[in-house]
């Protein structure tokens, strides 16, 4: 999933994120998890941990079928059934999305609790954090790009040099001129091969410098929507280069 993408679905949950609680959490894959709800206006969360193409859905698509539960499942399940949502968020150059709960668990440690999602290829994750923000628990083991050890808080795998999108929204900031999709996505933290393309096809076709147009992009993803997004190889730009006037 595409950062810009996944910036798009988080902006579009957030009005259905109040009153938000945990009914109850299904392995239905051996990399994927439901969280069931008891809220009308979203009634399950899916995460799929797969390497190749980490998500994350805003429903269950069909009934769950039940896979053979994991370790992790049940450390799922013994902190957050019945635990309400009381944050969320999701740093805009990274595609992590970080679930915030108050929990049912007799200790104070344990009283507030954060569910991480890290949709990263070749690298996904599901990581428990307690109030301290440690590490509890994950689905897979943490990578050495986090740069922690046993029992210290959660930081976010280093991205390198990269420039973040936060940098590329601040005022006076004129940089990228020039750029290809390959340089593009090796530049800035939070831009795929698949927006890095529609990016430089869109500065081509209007002229304005690289950085408005993220600029724009990321106004277009964070606006909201009552229209589906489509991903395709090429940028849709693209089209207009094949039509030709009759």
């Amino acid at each position: 999933m595409e950062n810009l993408a996944l910036i798009a679905l988080v902006e579009n949950l957030r009005p259905a994120m109040t009153d938000l609680i945990i009914r109850r959490v299904i392995q239905h894959q051996p990399n994927g998890f439901i969280f069931q709800t008891r809220s009308a206006k979203l009634p399950a969360l899916k995460i799929v941990a797969d390497v190749q193409n980490p998500a994350l859905y805003a429903s269950e698509t069909r009934p769950p079928v039940e896979s053979a539960g994991t370790d992790f499942l049940m450390v799922l399940r013994k902190h957050l059934t019945s635990a309400e949502l009381i944050g969320f968020k999701k740093p805009l150059s990274e595609r992590i999305v970080e679930f915030n709960f108050k929990t049912v668990v007799p200790s104070k440690e344990l009283e507030t609790m954060s569910v991480i999602f890290e949709l990263l290829p070749n690298s996904p994750n599901i990581i428990l954090l307690d109030a301290e923000r440690r590490v509890i628990s994950s689905f897979l083991p943490i990578t050495p790009q986090h740069g922690i050890g046993e029992y210290d808080a959660y930081a976010f795998p280093r991205a390198g040099d990269k420039l973040s999108l936060d940098a590329l929204l601040e005022p006076g900031n004129s940089e990228l001129t020039g750029s290809t999709p390959e340089s593009l996505v090796s530049r800035v933290g939070g831009i795929g091969p698949v927006f890095a393309r529609e990016l430089v096809v869109r500065q081509r076709k209007t002229g304005r410098p690289l950085v408005e147009e993220i600029r724009a992009m990321i106004a277009q993803a964070r606006a909201p929507s009552r229209a589906a997004w489509v991903y395709t190889e090429l940028p849709l730009g693209h089209i207009l280069d094949y039509i030709r006037p009759s």
